[in-house]
């Protein structure tokens, strides 16, 4: 063999030099373009080749060689060429290390009908040794080249022409060993002048993890930059990716035509680096219309279409390495990587899929209607954003977006434009909106990007999320200024669950019928044993806003937790939500909360805790509820439970209701200002309040009572006072007292209906006469266990034992009538039943007690008289007649009770200073001072006169009870007697 340097200048200086980048260029370019189509994606890091320039990194034909000493030659003195018999030409650098070598079974100087300087060879093989630890092998039927000082200028190979790339330590190590790529064409044709090579007819590429079948190659070289200036294959059939581990070796990949082992292939001989400057060199390559990108099938795979698809990349790219070693893994690629499904769960609140889809095995295929083209890259908006990564872009059609499916994962991605960086492993989705379906929960937004080496990912811009699943009340979660999320690095499935995402700027989020909206919404993620990321704790920050079906709440803050529904059986069928199997289970409120309740109240408070899977809250620190017509205040320490489920509530501690004359607003669809109201003075309260009432132990709310209109139950030493006038108060106490309320039909406003006092409860009420304010107050007081009070008609029911006190020190006028029952002075009613007041019209009013009644009348005088019964019935008037709708507030007023009639039945007794009387009815006109006694048949009325031995019988007697007078007149006289 022949070994020689060579050290000559010709005209075209790198000729030689850019065939061998040409024919590299084009086997390389195959190699990784194949396999960082798949998207692919390495946890590996690869060491990056060291380049040494040089001026030949591969002199094909270069200069004339020796030969061993036992070949033959063929000689041409037109073309310098000396070809040994079956040994090989070998050419080296200024080094002296082997960059190309060639051989052929024929070689004609001088073809038939071609000009001077062609040549023509049979079973040509050429060798080129690259820097990267690469072997180039050239091998067809025949070629010819225009080859004039023996350096090759035209050309073309026919006929079966393969190109293979072989590993040198490989080839080292193994007799026969398997190419890493094989390029299979018909023809090629070269033309070092311009520096283009062609093949016009179809070239088929295989590697064991990919092939390429297309029509119509051709390859500019640019001589001034060294570099690949243009690739063009006019029509792609397909290109195959599969992984290694599950494809056998495809037969056109079987090594034949391999030379036996010797020197040439050794590391001491061969050239180790190829040459290559400091400078970044960026190429694009670009599969145009109707791109598609298929793994499985269309019914149960993975598809990507658009309308092109580019690949940008640089002469330092790492990507291409580390993409080889995620095919022949046969792991995750863009196809099928949990990038896809972290996007899908953008945000805020889906589970991320990290299982391991097993259509890693399928091969993925990639076709298009036209064809692919490679071109240097100056547009900085396409370059990668590291030197050393892989860019790709699939674009969308003129009226289509581009599309990701995944059928087997359920997931869909449709944008403008996706893009994927390979060393970075970062994936974009753009589009006006792009979306992203995944698992019946749709992301909208004009940019989606995940990155899974930064572990973070997020939505660009304003963006929202939708549950699409057969349902009435979808999920929905809506934002302004994007997302960002973050994954656990540390995952021990190694496929980076998902840990937190951030929605920022007017968050919205829609869910079983409930509103959360916020200025920025955190949700943790944790990981359960499957390695399945389900939401844990979701925070809300910024003018937070819950609304529900029932109530309204709002906070400075709001931190929800959530249940795993897999845990909790009763809710482990809940997947139609976007929170999947996870439901909320409690939330902490806190700065400024208000809570707009179903009945129209508002609370307020410091702090709230929602058992929300329980339907109940707790609110503490300066609690106050508002309604339009009441307050409840005074609850710095107390602590108010609410039950949304039953509409029960619960004040624990000491407060305050103050029911006010003016209407206060607490309906607003915002958050108010907390109502506060002045304390008035005792001279003023009846301006500003109409009730007051304080508890020392408990408030009881009921939400639901009487159609909603809602009851209060309060506790300990209970103290209500209200206040018609200055001149009118009333106060109603007990050591438990209900307030029940009822919808005013006229305008649906809630208005106090009745209260109801128990265990020691009174009620009074107190007029001062206007022109003698120093004068004690008249009083009208009823007393006993059990006391209700209509606040609407003034009507007073008194259960049980009980007592009813009228007292009036005003001297009498000549009109009013006055006797030892009835007048000016102080009168008590004490009844072991039930004492009952009915508004029968206008000021005038009937009283009824019964069981055991007894009557004690005091006059200013002091004259007492006193009257018993079974039953004692009295009318009375207010003397003051009072309008209606005077009042704006809520009242515990009791009318006036100047009392005009007295009725008495069953065993009946009476008793003045001049007289005692018995009989069975009773019934005193007050106005005339005349009384009507009668008795039952076959009984008798017995009146006993002062003075008198003896009692007066007779059937009914009418009494002139006017103290001046005071005479009987008798009917039916039965006589005197002892009896």
């Amino acid at each position: 063999m022949s070994n020689q340097e060579g050290n000559f200048n010709q005209p075209n200086k790198h000729a030689t030099r850019r065939m061998a980048l040409i024919v590299a260029a084009i086997s390389s370019l195959f190699c990784v373009l194949l396999v960082a189509l798949l998207f692919a994606i390495s946890d590996e890091s690869t060491k990056e080749s060291v380049h040494v320039k040089s001026d030949d990194v591969i002199d094909l034909l270069a200069s004339p060689s020796q030969h061993d000493k036992t070949s033959a030659d063929i000689n041409s003195t037109s073309i310098g060429i000396e070809l040994p018999k079956g040994g090989w030409v070998q050419q080296t650098d200024k080094q002296g290390k082997l960059v190309q070598q060639y051989r052929c079974d024929h070689l004609d100087p001088d073809p038939p009908g071609l000009s001077a300087g062609w040549i023509e060879m049979r079973k040509p093989e050429v060798e080129l040794f690259l820097g990267d630890n690469k072997l180039i092998r050239i091998t067809g039927n025949s070629g010819i080249a225009n080859a004039p000082n023996r350096i090759l200028e035209s050309g073309e190979i026919d006929g079966n022409v393969i190109v293979k790339m072989f590993e040198l330590d490989a080839m080292s190590n193994n007799i026969n060993p398997i190419p890493l790529m094989q390029l299979h064409t018909e023809v090629a044709k070269f033309d070092n002048f311009i520096g283009e090579i062609t093949c016009p007819s179809q070239v088929a590429v295989q590697s064991p993890s990919q092939s390429l079948l297309g029509t119509n190659l051709s390859v500019r070289f640019n001589d001034v930059e060294e570099r690949i200036e243009f690739l063009r294959l006019e029509e792609l059939e397909y290109i195959e990716i599969y992984p290694t581990t599950s494809q056998t070796v495809p037969a056109t990949l079987s090594s034949t035509n391999t030379s036996p082992y010797d020197s040439a292939y050794s590391g001491q001989n061969r050239v180790r680096a190829a040459a290559a400057g400091n400078d970044y060199e960026y190429y694009i390559v670009t599969i145009s219309e109707n791109v598609q990108v298929l793994q499985g099938t269309q019914l149960d795979g993975r598809l990507a279409r658009g309308e092109n698809l580019t690949l940008a990349f640089s002469n330092k790219s790492k990507s291409m390495a580390k993409a080889q070693h995620s095919v022949d893994k046969g792991t995750n690629t863009m196809l099928n990587t949990p990038t896809a499904h972290a996007m899908s769960t953008i945000l805020a609140t889906s589970v991320l899929a990290n299982t391991q889809p097993t259509l890693n095995e399928l091969p993925v295929r990639i076709t298009c209607d036209g064809g692919m083209t490679m071109v240097p890259l100056h547009d900085p908006a396409r370059i990668p954003s590291l030197p050393t990564d892989t860019r790709l872009e699939l674009f969308a059609f003129e009226d289509t977006p581009a599309q990701l499916i995944d059928i087997s994962q359920n997931m869909t991605a449709q944008g403008e434009l996706i893009r994927y960086e390979v060393n970075a492993d970062r994936s974009d989705l753009f589009g006006e909106p792009a979306t992203l379906l995944f698992n019946d929960t749709l992301t909208s937004s004009n940019h989606l990007w995940v990155s899974r080496q930064d572990a973070a990912g997020g939505a660009s811009g304003a963006g929202t999320m939708q549950t699409v699943a057969d349902q009435q009340l979808p999920t929905t979660l809506r934002w302004s200024e994007g997302v960002d999320f973050t994954f656990d690095s540390t995952d021990e499935h190694g496929q980076g669950s998902l840990e937190q995402v951030v929605c920022h700027g007017n968050v919205e989020l829609l869910d079983q019928g409930n509103t959360l909206t916020c200025s920025t919404l955190t949700v943790d993620f944790e990981q359960d044993s499957n390695g399945n990321s389900s939401p844990s704790i979701a925070s809300a920050t910024g003018g937070v806003k819950a609304v529900s079906e029932s109530q309204k709440l709002w906070a400075n803050e709001a931190e929800v937790t959530f249940k795993n529904g897999s845990i909790d059986n009763e809710h482990a069928d809940s997947e139609e939500s976007m929170f999947g199997g996870s439901h909320a289970d409690s939330m902490f409120a806190s700065g400024n909360v208000q809570v707009l309740l179903s009945d129209g109240g508002r609370a307020f408070c410091e702090n709230l805790e929602g058992h929300i899977t329980q339907d109940r809250a707790i609110l503490n620190g300066n609690v106050v509820i508002a309604y339009e017509r009441m307050l409840m205040n005074r609850g710095d320490e107390a602590t108010l439970s609410l039950n949304r489920a039953t509409g029960k509530g619960n004040w624990s501690g000491a407060g305050q209701a103050l029911f006010l004359n003016e209407l206060l607003d607490v309906s607003p669809d915002r958050r108010i200002e907390r109502p506060t109201i002045k304390q008035p003075t005792v001279e003023s309260e009846g301006t500003s309040l109409s009730m007051r009432a304080n508890w020392q132990e408990s408030m009881n709310l009921d939400q639901n009572f009487n159609d909603g209109a809602g009851a209060i139950d309060l506790k300990g030493n209970v103290q209500v006072k209200s206040q018609r006038s200055e001149e009118e108060r009333s106060q109603m106490s007990g050591e438990d007292l209900r307030l029940e309320f009822t919808q005013d039909s006229a305008d649906n406003k809630r208005v106090l209906h009745k209260t109801i006092a128990k265990n020691n409860a009174q009620i009074e009420h107190r007029t001062w006469d206007v022109l003698s304010p120093n004068l004690p107050p008249v009083v009208y007081y009823i007393g006993g266990n059990h006391v209700e009070f209509d606040s609407v008609t003034s009507d007073a029911l008194v259960v049980g034992n009980g007592e009813l006190v009228l007292r009036d020190p005003r001297q009498p006028a000549n009109e009013i009538h006055q006797s030892a029952l009835a007048g000016r002075g102080t009168t008590r009613f004490t009844w072991e039943n039930k004492l009952q007041t009915t508004h029968l019209q206008g000021n005038v009013y009937r009283v009824e007690m019964t069981g055991n009644v007894e009557m004690v009348h005091k006059g200013l005088d002091g004259a007492i008289g006193m009257l018993t019964s079974d039953r004692i019935e009295a009318l009375a008037v207010d003397p003051k007649v009072i309008n209606p709708n005077s009042s704006k507030g809520a009242e515990l007023t009791l009318r006036g009770m100047d009392l005009q009639e007295l009725n008495a039945n069953g065993n009946v007794y009476v008793a003045t200073e001049t007289r005692r009387v018995d009989c069975d009815a009773f019934e005193y006109n007050l106005r005339t001072g005349f009384a009507s006694l009668s008795a039952e048949k076959n009984r008798s009325v017995a009146v006993v006169t002062e003075g008198t031995p003896y009692p007066v019988r007779a059937s009914s007697v009418v009494w002139n009870m006017d103290p001046a007078v005071d005479t009987i007149s008798i009917r039916g006289l039965q006589g005197t007697g002892n009896n």
